[in-house]
């Protein structure tokens, strides 16, 4: 996901107000990853207006189940039950896989 943005600031506010759409993505990229069977999801490019760096952010293989537990938490407070649904199976699937390597 592209994300384009002013300055830091404005980051860190969609950091903090966004955050179910911030599990959303992190999950469904963690989903992406396991069925390409890659060792690393990538979640968002980011940019900066005047920068011309692109900044990736990635969550690899080690942090997945980290990272599910968290977007589950998030979805739970937020009661979103579906996305907690498939994110707890999504889970369940990421534990099997890493416990295999």
């Amino acid at each position: 996901m592209k994300q384009n943005f002013t300055d830091l600031e404005e980051y860190s506010d969609y950091i903090k107000t966004s955050k179910v759409e911030i599990a959303t993505v992190m999950y469904k990229s963690i989903e992406e990853a396991i069925k390409a069977n890659a060792k690393e999801a990538s979640v968002f490019e980011i940019f900066f207006e005047g920068e011309e760096f692109v900044y990736e952010v990635t969550i690899e293989q080690h942090e997945w189940i980290n990272t599910l537990e968290s977007c589950l938490e998030i979805f739970t407070e937020k009661e979103s039950p579906d996305n907690a649904i498939e994110v707890y199976q999504l889970l369940e699937i990421a534990k099997e896989l890493i416990q295999e390597d």
